[in-house]
């Protein structure tokens, strides 16, 4: 999987448990980065998801779909947020930390 660098876009509103301004964040198959941090995949844990609901209309028909807007994590006592509206390529950033940590455990 090819890293994602990242840098948050200004809005003060939804910066709250966001890292300071300017922080890169990349994914990599290995695991997370937060500017000098890095977070191998195991260490990490989903604590809080926030979705939106919204329809797409295709061909005729219309469906529901839930974006993932806030993806809240834990590493053992450290809290890191990935908010999509305040990451550049937010969306592709938490959508492949969404697929790795959801992946079922390999046996």
């Amino acid at each position: 999987m090819p890293g994602e660098s990242c840098a948050r876009l200004r809005r003060p509103e939804r910066s709250e448990g966001l890292g300071p301004a300017g922080t890169v964040i990349f994914i990599d198959a290995n695991g997370l980065a937060v500017g000098a941090e890095i977070f191998a995949w195991p260490a990490l844990a989903i604590d809080q998801v926030e979705l939106t609901r919204t329809s797409v209309s295709s061909g005729g028909t219309t469906s529901v779909i839930r974006v993932i807007e806030r993806l809240s994590l834990v590493a053992g006592t450290k809290a890191i947020v990935l908010d999509r509206a305040m990451l550049q390529n937010g969306l592709l950033l938490i959508d492949n930390a969404w697929r790795k940590l959801r992946a079922p455990p390999s046996s």
